[in-house]
């Protein structure tokens, strides 16, 4: 429950705001979809991954998610523009 809240306290909702901000109408209807699209992917096949792994070893799948939402909040900081003050 603390990773989840970490997450959506910090990088979990930068990703909508930037992409309300940088995109156009269109655009953000299909980076939507495909978000939405890609959660379900996830949702649908953490069961099979826990069943493979086994119920013990679950934690791995939080260290692993931990990591990458680290390599996904330096890619923001890095990466990804500051946008207030400028036009589409």
């Amino acid at each position: 429950m603390a990773f989840i809240g970490i997450f959506e306290c910090s990088s979990g909702p930068i990703t909508w705001l930037y992409m309300s901000e940088i995109m156009q109408d269109k655009a953000v209807s299909i980076a939507t979809v495909l978000n939405w699209l890609v959660n379900l992917v996830i949702s649908i096949a953490i069961p099979y991954v826990v069943q493979a792994i086994g119920d013990d070893n679950i934690g791995y799948i939080f260290i692993t998610v931990g990591g990458l939402t680290v390599l996904g909040t330096l890619f923001m900081a890095c990466f990804m523009k500051e946008t207030r003050g400028l036009s589409l």
